[in-house]
């Protein structure tokens, strides 16, 4: 585990150093009298050439120039009853949350062969459950925070990037009434294929976040959030791959009244991501926690990006 951790920070640090070589390189070469006016040149690749990790590829979107963009995720209850609305917390056992069904809708404008904006809202179905306090809730539909991002692919030598940027706005009751305002993140995803085969892929996922308070919140402070988390992707078929992302640093920090770094519990999920088409995949997947390894407390999710 920590040979295969310390190949992931080397394949991090290469990707770093080879943008910047290529960077270089391209200012060196290249004359003025040779570069092409941008709206000419702006979509004339084919960004399939260079990410061909079909995840990778359903989470940019479709290459038409406007789409439908989507993103949903499953959030179910454990191995032991999966039909139940009562959730684990992978977190803390001995509370529940209640299972859901939450997403991102949205439209997506194709900029550049690798640059994207993409603006929606968020949407969520929670069936009835019976909360902490023995109190039944009913069924819910919401549609919530509004939101804009940017997302760029790109491949550097033999890695495959995806970064994303976005900032979206506080509407539902339940944050608006503990003063959440808005918030942003920033995430970057670094898949390489490994050996002649290419079946095994080696990645990172990395992610800094942050929830912005009002002035009656947190003493107008924020919350930030980072997280790392090494990928391991095999394929079994021109489709299908077993696929398995380790949630090895879950940090938290609060700041106004109080400030302190908290880890969340290590967890780790593992499943089957299917490729139905180049625009559409789903990840039937179950998730565990390394320090209470319990079918009471594995549960099973589904996540799908679905591009139209």
């Amino acid at each position: 585990m920590k040979l295969a951790l310390s190949m992931l920070v080397l394949m991090a640090g290469i990707n770093v150093w080879a943008q910047q070589a290529a960077d270089q390189t391209q200012s060196s070469t290249v004359n003025n009298k040779d570069v092409k006016p941008a709206a000419a040149a702006a979509k004339t690749g084919d960004i399939d050439d260079e990410i061909t990790n079909a995840r990778l590829r359903a989470v940019t979107g479709a290459k038409s120039d406007f789409s439908f963009w989507s993103s949903f995720s499953y959030a179910g209850s454990s191995l032991l009853n999966p039909t139940s609305s009562q959730r684990p917390q992978l977190n803390a056992q001995n509370a529940a949350d209640p299972t859901n069904l939450s997403g991102q809708v949205s439209g997506k404008y194709r900029l550049t062969e690798h640059d994207s904006l993409i603006a929606g809202v968020g949407v969520q179905y929670t069936p009835s459950f019976t909360d902490n306090s023995g109190t039944n809730q009913p069924t819910s539909t919401t549609v919530q925070s509004p939101y804009v991002d940017y997302n760029r692919a790109f491949r550097v030598g033999a890695y495959q990037n995806v970064i994303d940027v976005n900032i979206s706005k506080y509407t539902l009751g339940t944050d608006v009434s503990q003063n959440l305002n808005w918030a942003w993140s920033l995430s970057h995803t670094v898949m390489r294929e490994v050996g002649e085969s290419k079946r095994l892929s080696l990645g990172l996922s990395s992610a800094l976040a942050e929830d912005v308070y009002t002035a009656a919140g947190q003493a107008g402070g924020y919350t930030l959030q980072a997280a790392v988390e090494p990928v391991l992707e095999y394929a079994i078929t021109d489709k299908a791959s077993f696929r398995t992302v380790y949630r090895m640093v879950m940090l938290n920090e609060v700041f106004g009244t109080n400030s302190n770094w908290s880890q969340a519990t290590q967890t780790e999920s593992a499943g089957i991501g299917y490729a139905i088409t180049r625009d559409i995949y789903v990840y039937p997947n179950m998730q565990w926690l390394w320090n209470r390894i319990a079918a009471d407390v594995t549960t099973v999710g589904f996540g799908a990006n679905i591009n139209l």
